[in-house]
């Protein structure tokens, strides 16, 4: 694992591929699963668990901030924020 990191990290930085380019050549590089042990391997943090946790802090100011706005986003957020106003 740490060995194709590595050939990873030297493919992007040398070779400057575009994000099309490493998506056909490394596609596990891509799934959710492999983005978390990526981070935490880096990090020593898992980051779901630490993402949510945020999410749920932080819910209340974004659903405002969606209300608030206009335009296709009011459009396409309507029936959702419809279902979260019922008791």
């Amino acid at each position: 694992m740490a060995q194709t990191f590595s050939l990873r990290r030297q493919e992007v930085v040398e070779k400057e591929l575009h994000v099309v380019e490493l998506k056909a050549r490394w596609p596990a590089l891509f799934t959710v699963d492999e983005i978390n042990c990526e981070f935490q391997r880096i990090t020593t943090v898992p980051l779901q668990p630490r993402f949510l946790v945020s999410l749920d802090k932080h819910h209340s100011k974004l659903i405002e901030i969606i209300r608030n706005k206009g335009g296709i986003v009011r459009e396409k957020t309507r029936d959702i924020l419809k279902v979260l106003d019922q008791p």
